[in-house]
């Protein structure tokens, strides 16, 4: 009686745990036909124990499996049953309307009463599937992120190039309004160029979770522009801003990210094309407001909502609409990790997302987070600017780029600097240690055959610590930019960059001023 006791316990202890684990199980005799499984697998296979039962293991697998399966099983059965071994086999089965689940087959013998069955023990990985997939997306991002920054420090430099010999042409026309309107045109596009490279750059490069207080306007502003450079005129974005928003902690490029995933998730929603809405607000939240939300308490927040006149959601799509790989689209334009990452990133900020829909009348996500309360001072090129006070001290430019190099030399020559110009590493050091008693200060490339910016920069502070150096780079994002930054560059010039910015970082450097990014 004990022993029946104590097999009913352990039968009920393991059932419970199957049923935890969320693991079918079939039990097969020899020549693979099923004779028992466990509630888990009826659910898997959609269908009852009594149509289970008697069927062949292949009966329960996908038509295209069956051949491959047919091959492989009696192979396996036989190592089981001979060796005693465990195997394991990745395949699919046939679950509700033939969709196909991917599984992971476990056998294994069992002995009972002298005869010997195996069990199956089956592992839904449709998530893991899923998790490999899109680590293999995201390696094949990297690998393109890599490749598009050695293009866009390409494409920058040719900007800088087009950008300088502008400003060269604006102190040479003087008074001529016709020709200086089309030359702001030319330095205005450049530098509109230069913003939509670098957000491409952000969008397709891990980014670190530094956060800055800034107004949401200009991100929201930034994010618009970039969006609008990929729609066609069938989709009009209209955007209300709040003057008087305040200023919140955020981390640029994840803001970025996750407005942009919003804004193209509005995009699809709207086939035909449509109307989006944008807008941002301050907004007061009580405790009560916040309570479903973790990591946030009641205050002041930034309302950012997207509204789209698409087709809108049920509510039962609206409860899983944040859940990961969960999506609505055709795989082939679809990830089910845009509106995911629009939560992670706002729950990040220890704030939240909500979205409000009904079928044919559009959607509206709104995200808040939480405001500083304190004003976020925009500082401007007259702000920062210093009178111009031309001297006669001598600088080291560095540049693999003839064009870019004859632009410094021309623009500060004129100013009456005397340029010294190397265009690689190992010429900037030879000169350096040749001329080191008269150079005033270097004007350093980053990326440069032979010898990279960062090596030269060691090597030139390793002769003299006290050189006052400028970093000119448009791939702010390499790592080794912080790095010299921290160990005594001076200035940083993002490329392109206009003569006017070169001038002012280098005075600011001269007088050993704090010159900041320009």
């Amino acid at each position: 009686k004990l022993h029946n006791q104590w097999l009913a316990e352990t039968e009920e202890k393991y059932s419970a745990l199957f049923k935890a684990s969320r693991t079918g199980a079939l039990f097969l005799r020899e020549d693979t036909t099923i004779f028992d499984c466990n509630s888990i697998a009826e659910e898997m296979l959609a269908r009852k124990k009594t149509e289970i039962i008697g069927k062949k293991l292949i009966d329960v697998m996908p038509e295209p499996e069956r051949k491959t399966a047919a091959e492989i099983l009696p192979k396996i059965f036989s190592d089981i049953i001979q060796f005693d071994v465990e195997k394991i086999m990745n395949g699919y089965l046939e679950g509700v309307g033939q969709h196909q689940i991917p599984v992971e087959f476990y056998f294994r013998k069992i002995t009972n009463d002298l005869k010997q069955h195996i069990v199956c023990i089956m592992r839904d990985i449709a998530i893991m599937r899923q998790a490999e997939d899109q680590l293999i997306k995201s390696q094949k991002f990297e690998s393109l992120g890599i490749l598009m920054g050695g293009m866009m420090h390409n494409f920058k430099n040719i900007l800088a190039s087009i950008m300088g010999y502008t400003s060269v042409m604006k102190s040479i026309v003087g008074n001529d309004a016709r020709l200086m309107r089309y030359l702001n045109t030319i330095e205005t596009s450049c530098a509109h160029a230069a913003e939509v490279s670098r957000e491409v750059l952000h969008l397709g490069k891990a980014q670190d979770d530094g956060k800055t207080v800034v107004n949401i306007n200009t991100l929201v502003e930034h994010s618009v522009k970039l969006f609008e450079e990929c729609i066609d005129k069938r989709y009009k974005i209209h955007v209300e801003l709040d003057l008087s928003l305040r200023s919140t902690e955020v981390n640029e490029c994840h803001f970025n990210q996750m407005l942009l995933n919003l804004l193209i998730n509005a995009h699809d929603a709207m086939p035909d094309g449509g109307t989006i809405l944008l807008k941002t607000q301050n907004m007061f939240l009580n405790d009560e407001a916040c309570k479903n939300y973790q990591n946030v308490t009641g205050g002041n927040f930034v309302e950012i909502s997207v509204q789209d006149t698409g087709v809108g959601m049920p509510e039962d799509i609206q409860k899983k609409i944040f859940d990961p790989y969960f999506t609505t689209k055709d795989e082939s334009i679809g990830t089910g990790l845009g509106l995911a990452t629009v939560e992670r990133i706002a729950k990040n900020h220890r704030g939240f997302v909500t979205v409000f829909s009904k079928e044919g009348e559009g959607a509206t996500f709104k995200i808040y987070l939480p405001a500083t309360g304190e004003p976020h001072a925009v500082v401007t090129n007259a702000e920062t600017a210093t009178k111009q006070r031309p001297r006669e001290e001598t600088i080291l430019a560095v540049d693999d780029e003839n064009i870019i190099i004859r632009t410094i030399r021309e623009s500060l020559g004129s100013m009456g600097y005397h340029v010294i110009t190397a265009s690689n590493g190992c010429e900037a050091v030879k000169l350096f240690n040749e001329n080191r008693s008269k150079i005033d200060l270097v004007i350093l490339d980053l990326m440069m055959p032979a010898m990279n910016g960062y090596e030269a920069f060691k090597e030139i502070k390793a002769m003299d610590p006290h050189t006052k150096i400028i970093l000119c780079t448009g791939y702010v994002a390499d790592n080794s930019v912080q790095e010299m930054m921290n160990s005594g560059v001076k200035g940083l010039l993002k490329k392109p960059y206009r003569i006017e910015d070169l001038s002012r970082a280098v005075r600011l450097v001269l007088d050993e001023q704090a010159a900041g990014t320009a």
